[in-house]
């Protein structure tokens, strides 16, 4: 924040070098048509078969005057699927408590999660709360 304070008030200098950030590029393929190649996070639209439909998944698409598709459909190995499967459970999960503010549905998700929940579960319930308190300005559904 002070930075943008500070740019704002024009007594920092703003960079004007390309950040390395895509959404320059994106919008400049659908202005001109020019194809674009780049990650993007998309619903799973059969890019990635071994997961549920419609969700999120990061792979390399085609940006153009046509808008976003896909460029590649890949299979993971079985054992990677379902790591992979396991986490996007966890996720939905996550995403299905945030609405409610159900911090037990949330919990859940955590001690679930592949990489949360590998440790006691106290020191995961404990994770949860910290993290509830930490976002409590943005989820204040979970108060």
């Amino acid at each position: 924040m002070a930075d943008v304070d500070a740019w704002l008030a024009g007594t920092k200098v703003l960079q004007t070098w390309q950040s390395g950030e895509l959404p320059s590029p994106m919008i400049e393929a659908m202005l001109t048509g020019f194809p674009f190649e780049a990650p993007v996070n998309t619903p799973n639209a059969g890019q990635t078969p071994d997961l549920p439909a419609d969700v999120v998944v990061e792979s390399i698409r085609v940006i153009d005057g046509a808008g976003i598709r896909g460029r590649d459909r890949s299979r993971l190995p079985a054992p990677y699927a379902e790591i992979v499967h396991r986490h996007t459970a966890t996720q939905e999960l996550r995403v299905e408590a945030a609405p409610l503010g159900d911090r037990a549905l949330a919990a859940q998700a955590f001690a679930l999660d592949p990489l949360a929940g590998r440790g006691d579960l106290g020191e995961t319930e404990a994770m949860v709360d910290e993290l509830l308190a930490g976002t409590a300005e943005w989820l204040p559904q979970f108060a």
